[in-house]
């Protein structure tokens, strides 16, 4: 593993105006663009998913904006070898890799080289035929009020659809392996291909009809900060990044709160007064930057400040405060993540991942089939970490507590077989883990088999099962049958109780 020049193959990435816009600008600014290159190992379970994963940890380093091939539309078998992420970023091509090379899992070779800007079309010039002229201009905006209801019908209406999609997608590939010769099943899979396409074109479709830009929510941020700095006696330069972003409208009207308390929190305690940071050697004028970038079906939100950092040790002495325990609350309720970056005098950076979209009132999202024992369920994809294999000896009771070391970290883990009144089964040679995060928790589930990722439709137990902790809804899957989607915050809750957490050997003892 390793940034050889040998290995400077540079793929073929097929990008629109948008895209090549968003590399001469972030060229233009000093950001750097990389190729990196991952040869995924032979042994890995489930490569297409290894390929997400891989895709999220480079976009908490920076961001992807294109992949050959694209890991998000390769089948869930697929025997994915090699995959090249385009990203734009602040770390250097030696710095990336080498990080890389210590964090990502099943990888074999990393390979990563700066992207050569040459290869962008020329930029358009404005010309006077790009002006818009005075009739132009006054043409009407025609807009349509929906009622709310009808939207979700619609949505209901999409999630049948997609459904009956995948059947038919299934029933393709079966006559396909039944009668490879037959000209007709090769023109349904085509149609099957064709009408996949429109469904993902109608659901965004629907789905962007909720979206507003974040803009309309950062537009309240300056004159908080104003305010504030003055207050205070300090001065902070704000800048603001990434208001084109859209996200659910109640998706911003949650986070509207938590990410003031975090502002509140960077210019209170973070940024020091103009006194103190001259005799730091900073600048006088502290900065504060809060930028949102899509990822996927998700949105970053940081929040950073070049400030004093934190003290952990008086973190964990005295606790969050009331301010940090709303934001990690409100990201809780979203089945957002939180991530913290923290540097005795250097600053502090917030990392809060969200769903672009609502991630189960608007019927459909990105989910993780597993199975636990023989029974099928579904995690939502939003919250899966990491996946890995440990052995025997590297699981550890601590207190009654399962748990197992996770990049540096002590993660406890969960066997929710325990839970469901059902047998853990023979004792495996490697246990497979998928890692889940909520808020600033992790924790790691322990699955009998990974089945693969791909688009579910939610379904409410009803007002009959009524609630059932540990489980959000149902899904159906391809072949007609059920399977219970997990509640990643309602399972968080049984890392506390050690009835679910013990190892397989304090297990058989009993």
């Amino acid at each position: 593993m390793g940034n050889n020049p040998s290995d400077r193959v540079e793929p073929v990435f097929v990008l629109d105006a948008k895209q090549q816009e968003q590399i001469r600008q972030a060229l233009s600014i000093g950001q750097n663009v990389l190729v990196c290159q991952v040869k995924i190992a032979e042994d890995s379970p489930m490569k297409s998913t290894r390929a997400c994963l891989i895709m999220n940890f480079l976009n908490e380093w920076g961001t992807v904006i294109s992949m050959v091939p694209n890991v998000l539309e390769v089948p869930t078998n697929a025997d994915v070898d090699k995959v090249a992420f385009l990203l734009i970023t602040q770390m250097s091509a030696d710095a990336l890799a080498h990080k890389a090379q210590n964090d990502l899992m099943d990888v074999n070779e990393v390979s990563v080289f700066p992207y050569h800007a040459e290869n962008l079309q020329p930029q358009k010039k404005i010309e006077k035929t790009d002006i818009k002229t005075e009739d132009e201009e006054k043409r009407p905006v025609h807009t349509v009020r929906i009622d709310v209801d009808r939207l979700e019908r619609m949505m209901d209406l999409v999630g049948e659809l997609v459904i009956e999609q995948i059947r038919i997608a299934q029933i393709a590939n079966n006559l396909y392996n039944q009668y490879p010769s037959d000209e007709t099943v090769d023109d349904l899979i085509g149609i099957s291909n064709r009408v996949s396409v429109l469904m993902n074109e109608l659901q965004e479709g629907i789905m962007k009809t909720r979206m507003i830009p974040v803009q309309q929510l950062f537009s309240r941020f300056p004159g908080i900060v104003r305010d504030l700095s003055h207050s205070l006696k300090k001065e902070v330069n704000l800048i603001l990044e990434g208001g084109e972003t859209e996200i659910d409208r109640t998706i911003m009207e949650e986070m509207s709160d938590p990410l003031i308390h975090l502002i509140r929190n960077a210019i209170d305690h973070g940024i020091e007064n103009a006194e103190i940071r001259k005799q730091l050697g900073k600048p006088e004028k502290g900065t504060l930057r809060i930028t949102a970038l899509p990822q996927d079906s998700n949105v970053i939100i940081t929040v950073e400040d070049d400030g004093t950092g934190m003290d952990v040790q008086k973190v964990n002495n005295s606790g969050r405060g009331v301010g940090m325990d709303i934001v990690k609350n409100h990201v809780e309720k979203l089945n957002g993540i939180i991530d913290v970056e923290t540097y005795a005098g250097t600053g502090t950076k917030f990392i809060i991942k969200l769903p672009i979209r609502l991630p189960l009132t608007l019927a459909i999202l990105k989910g993780l089939l597993i199975k636990i024992n023989n029974e099928i369920y579904a995690l939502p994809m939003n919250n899966v970490v990491e996946i890995v294999r440990k052995s025997k000896n590297e699981i550890k009771s601590i207190s009654g507590q399962a748990m197992a070391v996770i990049r540096d970290e002590a993660i406890p883990l969960i066997w929710l077989h325990d839970y469901f009144g059902i047998p853990r089964g023979k004792e495996r040679k490697n246990t497979l883990i998928v890692v889940l995060g909520i808020a600033e928790q992790r924790f790691g589930l322990v699955v009998d088999e990974l089945i693969g990722n791909q688009e579910i439709v939610v379904t409410n137990l009803g007002s009959y099962i009524g609630r059932v902790e540990g489980i959000s809804g149902a899904t159906i899957l391809g072949d007609r049958s059920v399977a219970c989607i997990l509640d990643v915050v309602g399972i968080s809750k049984l890392v506390n109780s050690k009835k679910f957490s013990q190892t397989d050997e304090e297990q058989s003892k009993q």
